[in-house]
């Protein structure tokens, strides 16, 4: 029996977002899986070989040639999706999956302080918007599958499906974003991503649950205080990015020019240092922040600046795992110093700094929760919220505070 013909058009709609969704939550995790499978190969070799990190000078100009070959589309890197979302006629180029992918590598093999989920998030966002255009998908429909894309980016390249699902509503500082409407798509998308991503065997960093203390005013104090100078802290890595992203812009050599004196800058802080640990994701430093163990009270400073230095000079990569890193050390350097719980408050910092610099409060809310457990929901809460807010209007993905394009 053939169904009515006004209920024709809805059945095509609805097979045709099945089909669409799956295909951008497989492509997503196919495309983290061969990332995280090229990272872990780019950070052994540096690892192995840390002489490599004298030739980060040359490969910030290499970047910089193939940024400026490229063209701008391109180059706006996460702030491309976002201004999808927000409806920006401009496609994301498909040149971009490619070009994020090699330059991104090419900043790990070398040293530099990078992370990883714009890289996912922008190939993810290029490999969907291209398929919406090969099957002539409506602007007014186009952002919702924009927000699927970066929803199964996030989950497939963290292996947190929930909290991608979240950042997919969240990223685009677009209050009506964050609707059951939206949050169906970027879920079943984000959780297709990170599935494809672990069938291909590519595994995730897991961390501990940690342990909730008994809550009293003075407790409730410390976080607050925490909460505080994450938020400042925040500042301090958005200001500085922004500040040195816009150095010598305007000079006619200054688009290379800016990051080979970057690289020569990050080639003398390793050297003055002794030691590639501030280099790369910082994954090990995260595992020492999350011990319990104390860490150098300095060290988040060390490695704020490595980063700073390496995304403000137009290095490819992402900002979230070394904001992660920071985050860890900065909380447990702050237990240490006011007598609290080192392990617990790593885990905050590792979730509340990247509230405060990238204006995702809920993701790192259900990040916390996914990640730590399910006990730590009321303290992140807390923690997470008074960074956001202490921030401000700032945030590491300028385009969210742009207008809503039409």
């Amino acid at each position: 029996m053939q169904p009515p013909e006004a209920s024709r058009p809805i059945f095509r709609m609805t097979l045709r977002w099945f089909l669409l969704i799956v295909s951008i939550g497989i492509s997503a995790g196919l495309s983290s899986a061969l990332f995280l499978w090229s990272l872990d190969i780019a950070t052994s070799i540096f690892t192995r070989n840390p002489q490599l990190i004298y030739g980060l000078p040359a490969v910030g100009g290499l970047i910089a040639y193939i940024s400026h070959c490229v063209g701008s589309a391109a180059n706006q890197g996460n702030n491309a999706i976002i201004r999808g979302i927000k409806g920006d006629l401009n496609r994301v180029p498909l040149i971009m999956a490619p070009f994020i992918l090699v330059t991104t590598l090419l900043t790990h093999l070398f040293g530099g302080s990078a992370g990883r989920e714009g890289t996912a998030v922008q190939m993810s966002g290029s490999l969907a918007d291209t398929l919406l255009v090969r099957f002539e998908i409506p602007q007014n429909e186009r952002t919702h599958y924009l927000r699927a894309a970066a929803a199964a980016g996030f989950g497939a390249v963290f292996g947190t499906p929930l909290a991608g699902a979240v950042f997919g509503m969240e990223v685009s500082k677009d209050r009506k974003s964050v609707t059951y409407q939206n949050l169906i798509p970027c879920l079943v998308a984000s959780i297709i991503g990170d599935f494809t991503c672990s069938l291909t065997g590519i595994g995730h960093a897991q961390y501990a649950l940690i342990d909730i203390p008994k809550i009293s005013p003075m407790s409730v104090l410390w976080l607050g205080l925490c909460g505080i100078a994450i938020g400042l802290l925040g500042i301090v890595f958005i200001e500085g990015q922004h500040f040195l992203a816009k150095v010598g812009t305007e000079k006619p050599f200054g688009w290379w020019l800016r990051p080979l004196l970057g690289g020569a800058a990050l080639v003398a802080l390793t050297h003055f240092w002794g030691t590639n640990t501030f280099n790369g994701l910082g994954l090990p430093l995260i595992a020492d922040a999350l011990s319990g163990n104390a860490t150098p009270l300095w060290t988040f400073a060390v490695k704020l600046a490595f980063t700073v230095i390496t995304l403000g000079s137009g290095f490819k990569g992402g900002e979230v795992t070394p904001l992660f890193c920071i985050g860890a050390l900065f909380g447990n350097a702050f237990a240490m110093v006011t007598g609290q719980d080192p392990k617990l408050y790593a885990g905050l910092g590792f979730v509340s700094l990247f509230a405060a610099a990238a204006k995702v409060p809920l993701t790192c809310w259900v990040l916390a929760m996914e990640i730590f457990g399910p006990r730590l929901s009321l303290i992140a809460m807390l923690v997470v919220g008074i960074a956001f807010l202490v921030s401000g209007r700032r945030s590491i993905y300028a385009a969210q505070w742009e207008d809503k394009l039409n």
